[in-house]
């Protein structure tokens, strides 16, 4: 069952979406509450947070975690502050300056003073308008943030404010003993994955995507693109090595592998990007050689969604796999350096920039096989998606969203 209202498109789910629509009617009602989305990656975790965005007549302010800022200390506090300034809530100042500091050099304030400024910051909003606040890749929000954050939901249960925490399964959480309620994500059953894989899938066909992807809806939307229709049908057997698991990350680089270097060049600055704004992304992409027309490519292969707001990722998964290809060029040119005049002192500042390993440990059969590895091979000495150019910009916008 698709569930289209509200301009976002949800198969199956419909006892969470019930659920989260009770949820939401906290903030008519005037009061608070935060639930915890936990899932594996893929299992649609965004979707409902995009959906729930769409329900409510409230402010809405989006958290992102990113892995690559993890360690970076009150970066999520960074992002609660900019989101509040665009919606001119009125923050008390005293504990706008607890924050403030805390976000510049880290805090000397102790946890409690932060926590309690994070939790006026967060009830100013509330009394602004009804708040609904939604927190995607918890696991990645760096953790002397969830912990102010943390403090400051727990003691909101009478302001008009709901919020939304997103979590990978089987990752550590910040929040795990906040006593939030939490929803466990599951796989989508075969009817569900009919719906995702198209009518005409035969139900045995669909039976075998399920049990190969868990019900994975990211894994089955994949399969989805891969497979064609007389595989779809039952006609033709499906292939031995279905995009799960590690493969889906194979899948995703190969995606990526098949677009030119204008459009490579592009998807490398969004995922370097802090900021999911157009306006940001844009200026990031005017800043670069790459031009604006390489993001409908990534747009049109389904790897970004671009709108007259943001530009981002389709899935949180694609930055791994746009990392593993950086990765993956990077160790083939300085494995074999056939151009000596290219900067390649550039590229180990990009790779850490990613928080990836050296080139020397980065292995082709990480992410395929050997043949992937010789496709990437033959592509890399044409390819200059890892150049001085493409590595100032990524570093130029991961240096301007620290500010």
């Amino acid at each position: 069952m698709g569930d289209g209202y509200g301009g976002t498109v949800v198969v199956g789910r419909r006892t969470d979406l019930d659920f989260l629509s009770g949820v939401l009617r906290n903030l008519d009602r005037g009061s608070g509450v935060t639930i915890r989305l936990r899932g594996e990656a893929g299992t649609g975790k965004t979707t409902l947070l995009d959906w729930m965005a769409k329900q409510t007549s409230g402010a809405v302010i989006r958290l992102t975690g990113s892995e690559s800022d993890a360690e970076l200390a009150y970066s999520g506090l960074a992002s609660l502050m900019k989101a509040l300034r665009k919606l001119h809530v009125e923050v008390p100042a005293q504990h706008a300056q607890v924050l403030t500091d805390a976000i510049g050099c880290g805090s000397t304030q102790g946890q409690l003073t932060v926590g309690g400024a994070t939790l006026a910051a967060i009830a100013a909003a509330g009394e602004h308008a009804p708040l609904l606040l939604l927190i995607d890749d918890a696991q990645w929000v760096d953790e002397p943030s969830c912990v102010a954050l943390a403090f400051a939901l727990r003691r909101l249960p009478d302001e008009p404010v709901v919020t939304v925490i997103s979590e990978r399964a089987g990752m550590a959480s910040a929040f795990r003993n906040a006593g939030f309620e939490s929803i466990e994500l599951k796989g989508l059953d075969v009817d569900d994955a009919i719906a995702m894989l198209g009518a005409n899938t035969q139900r045995a066909v669909a039976q075998r995507c399920v049990d190969a992807t868990q019900g994975n809806p990211l894994a089955l939307n994949e399969l989805a693109r891969l497979l064609d229709t007389d595989q779809l049908s039952g006609t033709s057997p499906l292939p031995d090595d279905l995009p799960v698991g590690n493969q889906l990350i194979r899948s995703f680089v190969h995606r990526i592998n098949a677009l030119d270097q204008g459009a490579q060049q592009a998807l490398a600055i969004v995922a370097a990007a802090f900021d999911t704004a157009a306006f940001d992304i844009h200026g990031a992409v005017d800043d670069s050689p790459v031009g604006r027309a390489n993001l409908a490519a990534g747009e049109a292969a389904g790897i970004i969604s671009v709108s007259d707001e943001a530009i981002q990722l389709t899935h949180s998964l694609l930055r791994t796999a746009i990392r593993e290809f950086l990765q993956i060029l990077g160790a083939l040119r300085s494995a074999d350096c056939s151009e000596p005049d290219q900067p390649i002192e550039h590229v180990g500042e990009a790779r850490r920039e990613w928080g990836a390993t050296d080139a020397h440990d980065v292995g082709i059969t990480e992410v395929g096989d050997d043949t992937m590895g010789e496709e990437l091979r033959d592509r890399a000495s044409g390819i200059r998606m890892v150049d001085s150019q493409v590595a100032a910009s990524t570093l130029r916008v991961s240096w301007a969203r620290r500010q």
